[in-house]
């Protein structure tokens, strides 16, 4: 029995000893993983490479989701194959992140309008736009009268929305002529549109009084060409009637002379009138016409003044010059 014990001993021993071997190299293993799981990524941030045993399978721990402006994340893929969690791995892969690119990108499209001092450009305005990352732009120009615009330079939708298309135009440029009709001659305007204009002086004609343009010059360059024919009133028995030397009412007809009589006109969508000669209220004339007899006038010059008031109280005025020699 004795003998059976000691045999029974050893080879305890020796399964105790071979386990112990085995579980240093169980151990051993642990300790250095056999696989190693890489990624890459061209946007975002790509996670660190991680170490797992073989015949492991893939968690979602192992596969993060990825963020990155302007990009949406589609998944890991090993070459053109697909990762997904609970791919067994039987050795080491690297991991390439795919993306897709937004459609819906902001950029903005800013529209500059040439000066009318300078041949510098102001802002006008902003525009709001959306595209595919990474694509180019599509700003196109709008349509602004008196402007032209420049050939446009695109650009790249950048991710972060920071991308700016700048549009500029420039005016046209435009002409006013004058038709003096037989009078002195009155050189043409030519600016670009927008530009402030300064009336000509009047023309002359012998024989003649100058009643004004065909249609008011306008204070700044119109969008067009335009020509102004000039209203000539033939002077009799000493009657000679200026156009007005100041005037800011619209649409003046262009008084008449007949006989000793001068008949002056105003529009008619005033509340009130108001006539001046010489500075003093013609009590009898609160009329929108003012039918002057100048039989009883001092040969010289006498000043005629317009005043009217619309419905909203705004007053505007105008003034004539009427010249007797007899």
């Amino acid at each position: 029995m004795k003998k059976i014990g000691r045999i029974f001993g050893v080879a305890l021993l020796c399964l105790i000893l071979f386990s112990c071997s085995n579980l240093l190299e169980i151990l051993e293993h642990d300790a250095i993983p056999l696989h190693t799981v890489s990624y890459e990524s061209e946007w975002g941030t790509a996670p660190t490479s991680v170490g797992v045993l073989d015949n492991t399978a893939l968690t979602q721990e192992h596969l993060p989701l990825l963020l990155a402006v302007g990009y949406t994340f589609e998944g890991w893929y090993c070459e053109d194959t697909k990762i997904e969690v609970g791919y067994v791995l039987h050795a080491s892969i690297t991991l390439t992140a795919k993306w897709s690119t937004n459609t819906d990108t902001p950029y903005k499209v800013e529209h500059y309008q040439q000066n009318t001092t300078d041949d510098g450009y102001t802002l006008f305005e902003t525009e709001e736009k959306n595209g595919s990352t990474d694509s180019e732009t599509l700003a196109t120009p709008k349509e602004y009268t008196g402007f032209i615009a420049q050939s446009i330079e695109q650009g790249t939708i950048l991710p972060d929305g920071s991308t700016v298309v700048k549009v500029y135009y420039d005016r046209k440029v435009f002409t006013l002529t004058f038709d003096n009709d037989g009078g002195s001659e009155v050189k043409s305007i030519t600016e670009k549109y927008g530009t402030t204009i300064t009336a000509p002086e009047n023309p002359t004609k012998e024989g003649y009084s100058f009643m004004g343009w065909n249609q008011e010059i306008p204070k700044t360059m119109p969008a067009e060409n335009v020509t102004y024919k000039a209203q000539w009133q033939e002077n009799t028995l000493g009657i000679k009637v200026q156009a007005p030397s100041y005037s800011d009412i619209p649409n003046l007809a262009t008084p008449t002379i007949s006989g000793t009589t001068v008949t002056f006109v105003a529009p008619e969508e005033y509340a009130s009138y108001s006539w001046y000669i010489d500075g003093v209220l013609q009590d009898n004339e609160h009329t929108q016409s003012f039918i002057l007899d100048t039989t009883n006038l001092s040969a010289r010059s006498y000043y005629i003044m317009l005043v009217v008031v619309d419905e909203k109280d705004a007053v505007y005025s105008a003034q004539y010059e009427l010249e007797v020699t007899k």
